[in-house]
């Protein structure tokens, strides 16, 4: 219990305690500053925080007031920030970070997000070789990144990263159909190299959002990414979901979801599979997907997708494992546009499959629901389409989106006009994909 005052300053030292009362106020509102020492307390509120080097610990922080954190040593749960923040140099660790402002990333800072978001109402800026990072984790639902900002500038050797974060093998399940075996890479939207059988392919290619299959022997996959700038992502340093490069098996890329009017810079957005050896596979490529209806320039403009967007599969010897996907719903575009482009065309590439839902009869109708004569493996073919009609015209027909799939049952988002119009009961479901434009290259 302390006098009542304004402002605290630790220099050495250390303040750790559960209850913190000032001048009889159980929840003080003060400024904080720190130079070495430690601070743990159960919740820190400040009407500004500077802290240059020591441990600032605490599962919730609330600032009213600017923020600068310089230090090595920051262990937030909860961040939650009234004002601009700037980290400079230092590496602290945040579960999420919501600032009403500007968030300013530089120096040799990495700022790392143990949980999902970090978001920003002004501009959040990475300059110099600073990074955001997902720590990665054990399980599927929480790797993932997400960075949300009204302008995203990523500076020439800036990095938004999720390599290496994807989970193991077991914890793969909900989304791989035929496991892999032997010392065979990763896969996700590229087929690794099978050194034995490989991985099924599995994620959404519209709207990505798995992460990168481990190797059989290990190798973690890329994580996953979504970056959305309600007026502009400027990026010219790299957006990085890549696989583990190791000499038992690559992991398969992961995935990067783009969400903004507009996409400029000179640098490059990587869901890359990891190298294996002369013996072992490499990982698959990942998943890549723009949303961008305005405009896409620099890097991003169709004729440089080859070089700015790479979901090539990794290498083992002369052999790539199978490319990933980039997906780019521009302006103008109805369906979208496809791009599935290995590295280089004198490597042999393993054959990139696409995610098809067995074909069946469908047994009932009910409301957006259709029961299959077929078992089907749960959520794998969420984000895939299907077409109800026999004999398609295929400038005609009606791909219904499939989302959500039990084993025996198949949810679509279907118009309002009755399912009847477009099929019926005994009708055959068949996978469909339907783009404006498809590139296929190097060899892939």
């Amino acid at each position: 219990d302390l006098p009542a005052v304004e402002a605290i300053a630790l220099i050495g030292g250390g303040l750790t305690t559960e209850h913190l009362v000032v001048g009889g106020n159980a929840a003080p509102t003060l400024a904080w500053s720190g130079v070495g020492g430690l601070i743990d307390l159960p919740s820190v509120q400040a009407t500004t925080l500077s802290w240059e080097t020591g441990m600032l610990r605490t599962p919730k922080l609330t600032t009213t007031g600017k923020s600068l954190l310089t230090t090595a040593g920051t262990d937030i749960g909860v961040w939650t920030a009234g004002a601009n923040v700037t980290v400079k140099d230092g590496s602290p660790e945040v579960d999420t970070l919501a600032v009403t402002g500007a968030l300013t990333v530089s120096g040799k800072a990495v700022l790392t997000m143990r949980k999902a978001q970090v978001s920003a109402s002004g501009a959040l800026t990475l300059t110099d070789t600073a990074q955001v990072r997902t720590l990665g984790a054990a399980k599927t639902t929480d790797v993932r990144l997400i960075v949300k900002a009204k302008t995203v500038t990523v500076g020439k050797t800036a990095r938004i990263v999720a390599d290496y974060a994807g989970p193991k093998t077991a914890d793969l399940a909900d989304y791989v159909e035929v496991k892999g075996t032997g010392s065979s890479g990763g896969s996700h939207g590229g087929t690794g190299r099978p050194v034995g059988t490989a991985q099924s392919t599995f994620g959404d290619l519209r709207w990505p959002g798995t992460p990168g299959g481990a190797a059989v022997r290990g190798a973690t996959g890329g994580g996953v990414i979504v970056v959305e700038a309600s007026e502009q992502l400027l990026l010219h340093g790299k957006i990085t979901a890549n696989g583990t490069n190791h000499s038992y098996g690559g992991g398969a890329g992961g995935s990067i979801r783009i969400l903004t009017p507009e996409l400029h810079g000179a640098g490059t957005i990587e869901a890359k599979g990891g190298n294996g050896s002369s013996s072992t596979g490499g990982g698959g490529g990942g998943r890549v997907a723009l949303h961008v209806p305005k405009v896409l320039g620099g890097n991003f403009q169709p004729s440089k997708w080859t070089t700015g967007v790479l979901t090539w599969g990794g290498l083992s010897g002369a052999i790539s494992a199978g490319a990933g996907t980039l997906y780019v719903k521009r302006a103008g575009s109805v369906n979208g546009d496809l791009m599935v482009q290995a590295q280089k065309l004198s490597y042999t590439s393993v054959p990139s499959r696409a995610l098809v839902m067995p074909t069946t009869k469908v047994l009932a109708m009910k409301g957006a629901a259709l029961t299959t004569a077929d078992v089907l493996t749960k959520d794998r073919y969420i984000g895939g389409f299907l077409n109800l009609q026999s004999n398609p015209d295929l400038q005609k027909v009606t791909p219904f989106a499939i989302t959500g799939n039990e084993t025996t049952t198949v949810t679509i988002n279907h118009p309002t006009a009755s399912l009847a119009a477009h099929g019926k009961v005994g009708a055959m479901l068949r996978t469909l994909y339907v783009f404006d434009r498809i590139h296929i290259g190097a060899g892939a």
